[in-house]
């Protein structure tokens, strides 16, 4: 069971439950405090007091890295008990800031927490937009090679309380001018919550503009995926909807 022991790692399970929560994570990560498991490769640590090791004279250490897809990552950790977890070997853990991490290794990718229930794979053109300061992800794209079973409904149990939380955000943000609810399951897969909106302004714009809002109104809560409401693949389901929010002139 992952408890979380920061603000970090916080953050990092409100950015996989809500895809809104995701920009907001990827900033405080960068400027977080993060730590780097380092690995003796000549010498031998010595147990020093309180059980901190004590590294030699003339010991090495060197980043040991973890194999990811067809390449290698450097593996880092959002709390010291992350990294003892994933290291067996003799090793000491060091705190460093991910943004010093990042250019001190360049065209290197990283492996947030690998092995724990909550972590990420951040790869090189990744972290190259992280320093560049963009946190937006990049529209994710999904291709079927196969026919493919994709129900779009709504919920059985109408989430009401949320829906009236989305509705005063939106009537707080000038850009929108109405919202609608659905659901959707591939393939019989457990359904998410999709939110189509009619917005005034680029869906990118409004992303940036919603997030940390989003961020705070779903925390704990379901995974819910926004959709622009007037195209793509649930706009002819919005349309013969009812909007549960629409602005008032």
């Amino acid at each position: 069971m992952f408890v979380p022991e920061n603000a970090i790692e916080r953050a990092l399970i409100a950015a996989a439950r809500n895809p809104a929560a995701r920009a907001a994570f990827a900033r405080t990560l960068l400027e977080a405090q993060v730590y780097l498991a380092l690995v003796p490769t000549s010498g031998t640590l010595i147990a020093g007091a309180e059980g901190r090791a004590v590294v030699p004279a003339g010991a090495r250490l060197e980043v040991r890295t973890f194999s990811h897809g067809a390449g290698e990552s450097v593996p880092f950790f959002t709390a010291p008990s992350r990294a003892e977890a994933a290291f067996s070997m003799e090793h000491i853990v060091t705190a460093n800031k991910s943004r010093d991490l990042f250019t001190g290794y360049p065209n290197t990718a990283f492996w947030l927490n690998p092995g724990s229930d909550y972590g990420k794979h951040f790869t090189v053109a990744e972290i190259g937009r992280l320093l560049d300061g963009d946190f937006e992800e990049p529209p994710a794209h999904v291709i079927f090679d196969t026919p493919t079973s994709v129900l779009v409904s709504e919920p059985a149990v109408y989430p009401h309380g949320l829906a009236a939380k989305l509705a005063a955000l939106f009537r707080s943000a000038a850009p929108i001018g109405r919202a609608f609810l659905a659901q959707h399951s591939v393939d019989g897969k457990p359904a998410n919550l999709v939110i189509g909106i009619d917005a005034d302004i680029p869906w990118d714009d409004l992303m940036r503009l919603l997030g940390p809002q989003l961020s705070a109104v779903l925390a704990n809560g379901p995974v819910v995926d926004f959709v622009p409401s007037a195209k793509g693949s649930f706009a002819s389901y919005f349309a013969a909807r009812p909007a549960f929010y629409t602005r008032v002139l």
